[in-house]
């Protein structure tokens, strides 16, 4: 299982990535480490980020939170 999780694409740790964590710190009001995440899930092109820690359904630029607590599997995730 591991050698499988190698294969997904990696964000870098740089400059940009942290410029737009500080982005979502100071415009969305979370903190650092919840911008970091957000803008990893950006940076990797994600359109949806599975937390329960975020609000459920707000979007964040092109990234929209989902509590898979919250609602069902429906199809939304499909390729």
């Amino acid at each position: 299982m591991v050698e499988s999780y190698s294969q997904w694409p990696v964000s870098s740790f740089n400059m940009t990535l942290i410029r737009r964590a500080w982005h979502w710190t100071d415009h969305a009001q979370i903190n650092y480490w919840d911008g970091l995440i957000l803008a990893a899930a950006e940076q990797s092109g994600c359109r949806w980020l599975l937390t329960e820690d975020f609000q459920h359904g707000r979007k964040y630029g092109a990234v929209q939170v989902v509590n898979p607590f919250r609602s069902e599997p429906d199809g939304r995730f499909a390729s």
